[in-house]
């Protein structure tokens, strides 16, 4: 029988997370200590919502660490060309910092329905240009389909 989203997605309690109003810093820190556990360096972005309840905002990924953190340099390089100067990327860093984590986040774009083929999650991540994808159930996320599952379930796929 043909896996669906629910059948290799990773449940949110795997996942650490943040608040979209802490530190960009914080966020990096907290993903540092997932590097060093050996787990997915992927955090959810999460507000608060009714009492006791979170709202997911969007993730953090190596992709935005990487990219939004310098998302002011990049977006000037597009238009005039790189320029590169000794302690540019420290400087960079420095601002970044500071910034709130709800600047860099990836929002939630798209879901899966939990009952959802596979395919459609890999049409999904390819459509959208994500690494990881929200997968709901009555219109809750419940859990996140990584690129890198979907790459484990084809490689389970080659003939011994």
């Amino acid at each position: 029988m043909e896996k669906v989203a629910a059948d290799i997605m990773h449940s949110l309690n795997s996942f650490p997370s943040v608040r979209e109003n802490e530190s960009v810093k914080r966020a990096l820190d907290v993903m540092a200590t997932v590097v060093k556990n050996r787990k997915q360096p992927y955090l959810i972005v999460v507000k608060n919502g009714s009492p006791g309840k979170q709202i997911i905002k969007g993730f953090i990924t190596p992709q935005e660490i990487v990219f939004e953190v310098m998302g002011n340099y990049l977006k000037g390089a597009d238009h005039i060309g790189p320029i590169y100067w000794e302690g540019q990327l420290e400087s960079e860093c420095e601002k970044a910092f500071r910034r709130p984590v709800g600047d860099i986040i990836a929002p939630v774009k798209i879901c899966i329905n939990a009952t959802g083929k596979l395919m459609e999650a890999v049409f999904l991540l390819y459509k959208y240009r994500l690494g990881v994808l929200p997968v709901a159930r009555c219109e809750e996320i419940i859990g996140i389909i990584h690129l890198d599952d979907i790459l484990e379930e084809i490689v389970g796929m080659v003939p011994g």
